[in-house]
């Protein structure tokens, strides 16, 4: 959602755009790098705990940018949400794994991968639409509550797991 930001990123903050294109680099340097620690934690502690705290702990951010005074306190909050938002990646797969059964998996899998893509073009258009209209901070309120709403659905409607086995590493 910030790529159609980074221009106006520029001029709020007076930054190179190198440095305004870091609040796309930098949250995906975030999902890497937590893709690797999430998914080890998820396979200790399970599926559903990792997507509700991966969503919550995604939202969060959203509501503090807007108020930063600092594109170095943006840009870290940045990261922080890119590797918060892995544990949603990887459990949400290792979910549809285990809880969907073989013969939807593929079914299952293509439907979860493409709405993330689909959900990366949309947050790019909705985002670029209203910060013609609206103050950018405006955006990250905006995909705060959307955050809260999915956040709100996945607690009460995602179901528990029944099929997860922690996996234990020989020592």
């Amino acid at each position: 959602m910030v790529h159609p930001l980074m221009p106006v990123f520029i001029e709020e903050f007076d930054v190179s755009v190198s440095l305004s294109s870091l609040t796309l680099s930098l949250t995906v340097a975030g999902m890497i790098s937590g893709l690797m620690i999430n998914g080890f934690l998820s396979d200790r502690k399970g599926r559903t705990i990792f997507i509700k705290l991966s969503l919550i702990g995604t939202v969060i951010p959203f509501l503090i940018i807007p108020s930063v005074q600092s594109f170095s306190i943006l840009l870290l909050l940045r990261f922080i949400q890119g590797f918060l938002l892995s544990g949603l990646l990887v459990a949400g797969l290792a979910y549809i794994g285990e809880e969907v059964a073989p013969r939807g998996l593929g079914f299952a899998t293509a439907l979860y991968i493409a709405s993330n893509a689909i959900g990366g073009m949309f947050g790019r258009f909705l985002t670029g639409y209203l910060v013609d209209m609206y103050p950018w901070q405006m955006t990250f309120y905006l995909w705060a509550a959307i955050g809260t709403v999915i956040f709100f659905l996945i607690l009460f409607a995602l179901p528990n797991s029944r099929y997860f086995e922690t996996i234990e590493v020989p020592v």
